[in-house]
């Protein structure tokens, strides 16, 4: 499979950079070795650093990576991964009957002989025909999963109702070093909190993190490809490490954690059914705690010493020192800005700029904020998260509107008080006139948009002029927008000299 997301050429780089060999590489990020050690190959010609790659776009590293190169005369593949899948999970299928099928699709498609040398060639190329061994190098790698089990076992102190516990359980390197600890749900943030603990609980990272095919790893927004889980990886930087997913239906590739679940679910999670229910998650975790550091110490049946006594002696030194900043855990999803250009997290909507209507952004929503991404993860937004959908839907930053938005928004948020105040600096007649217009009807937002063409005269006339006419309006007891106007233009006209007591009184100038 052909690395084509930007980000899978990214992450392919910074892999290389740390050490990693291609093979581990490719299980990363879902492709073969060639195409890595093509990767590799190309990066090295660009003489580029990682850091001047990182700005460009998907379309920009393509054509770096991938330029057209048309090979006449070469018959194309045919998708030899869904091939692959199909004899896999029907063991009755054969390849001459694939062949069949795809012959009588592309006539002139390949031969038989040449499509079965082909599939063979790729299958060696793309290692399925390759298993790896188990042999696990001390502190190198962490395998984590959810357990199979769960547990209704918290009560809830106000109503009494039994809270479901679920267990995320990992083991590490050589010595299979176990640490669990229970959620109330099996959301995104449970699984970054969980991987962030399990470091603090083992006092270092690993190199590798091995997660199973779950959701919260595998099917959400990723670094690796956009369609996948971005907060995931956001946390892999964060820690140093690589996530290499175990393949879809292979626990092979990693029977360290397949069977350190079904021992602890054997030995912990029957134990915590015969010692609830308890208070708090807080009250199980610590029961969780001191059962591991009793099962921990207990002998292994097939090698010498402890899963502690090998954790102490070959684990915990290969480990790599913690960052020095704890890891915030944020939730990350995909949204479509929509043409209000607020994009919607847990029932809130906030804003973003609205020249990216249409677009993808990723919504980062940490405990205190809301962060907004764009599609090369560069940040576009940041809020205050609001948990209060019911008064605050919207929480809306005006300079991401448009001109004509943030006029009515700005208007909107205009009351009695601010009209007054804005008249008080044009001078004393207006601030009046202003307060005689507002309190004229039962409701003195009636009057808002009086008192707003008023002040608005200010930048046709002056300030001056519509102070004059102002005090002439009050003079007259003729306080209304259209007589503040009318005196305006004669004031402009006439200049301060002009000596009128009434709107209908009539200047010697206007009869000739």
């Amino acid at each position: 499979m052909r690395c084509q997301s930007r980000m899978q050429i990214l992450e392919v780089i910074r892999l290389t950079r740390q050490g990693f060999s291609q093979r581990e590489i490719a299980r990363s990020v879902n492709c073969v070795r060639n195409t890595v050690a093509g990767i590799q190959q190309k990066f090295d010609a660009l003489g580029r650093d990682y850091e001047d790659l990182c700005p460009l776009t998907e379309a920009e590293l393509k054509r770096l990576f991938y330029p057209r190169s048309a090979s006449p005369g070469r018959k194309p593949d045919p998708d030899w991964e869904s091939i692959s899948e199909r004899l896999g999970k029907n063991p009755r299928l054969n390849l001459q009957y694939v062949w069949e099928e795809y012959h009588a699709l592309q006539p002139d498609g390949l031969k038989y002989s040449q499509f079965c040398v082909r599939y063979r060639a790729w299958r060696q190329q793309s290692g399925k025909d390759v298993v790896m061994s188990a042999a696990r190098r001390p502190g190198h790698e962490l395998f984590v999963d959810w357990a199979g089990d769960t547990l209704d076992c918290v009560t809830d102190a106000s109503t009494g109702e039994l809270h479901r516990a679920y267990f995320f359980v990992a083991t590490l390197g050589d010595s299979g070093y176990p640490f669990a600890k229970a959620y109330a749900d099996m959301r995104q943030a449970s699984w970054l909190d969980a991987h962030a603990s399990a470091f603090a609980y083992y006092g270092g990272a690993p190199r590798i993190v091995t997660p199973d095919n779950t959701k919260t790893a595998a099917t959400h927004p990723s670094y690796y490809d956009p369609k996948v889980n971005v907060a995931y990886a956001e946390l892999a930087r964060h820690y140093g490490v690589a996530v290499l997913p175990a393949r879809v239906s292979r626990p092979r590739d990693k029977p360290s954690v397949e069977s350190g679940v079904g021992w602890l679910e054997t030995w912990l999670l029957e134990h915590l059914k015969s010692c609830g229910p308890y208070l708090s998650f807080a009250g199980l975790n610590g029961e969780i705690a001191s059962r591991l550091a009793a099962l921990a110490v207990r002998p292994y049946q097939k090698r010498a010493g402890s899963r502690r006594s090998v954790f102490e002696e070959l684990d915990r030194p290969a480990l790599r020192p913690l960052p020095a900043r704890a890891f915030e855990v944020a939730e990350t999803v995909v949204r479509r800005v929509p043409n209000s250009y607020h994009v919607a997290y847990d029932h809130i909507c906030y804003s973003v700029p609205y020249t990216l209507f249409g677009a993808k952004v990723f919504v980062k929503a940490a405990p205190c904020t809301v962060e907004v991404l764009d599609a090369s993860h560069k940040r576009v937004a940041l809020h205050v998260r609001s948990y209060d959908a019911l008064r605050h839907r919207y929480v809306t930053d005006p300079a991401h509107m448009p001109a004509h938005h943030k006029e009515m928004f700005d208007r909107s948020r205009q009351d009695g008080d601010w009209y007054r105040c804005r008249a008080r600096r044009v001078g004393g007649p207006v601030e009046e006139v202003v307060g005689v217009m507002l309190g004229r009807p039962d409701f003195e937002e009636a009057a808002y948009r009086s008192c707003a063409a008023v002040l608005a005269l200010s930048k046709t006339y002056s300030d001056a002029v519509l102070e004059r006419a102002c005090a002439h309006a009050l003079d007259a007891k003729s306080v209304s927008y259209r007589s503040v106007k009318e005196l305006c233009a004669r004031e402009k006209r006439q200049g301060h000299k002009a000596g009128i007591t009434h709107e209908n009184l009539r200047l010697p100038a206007e009869f000739s």
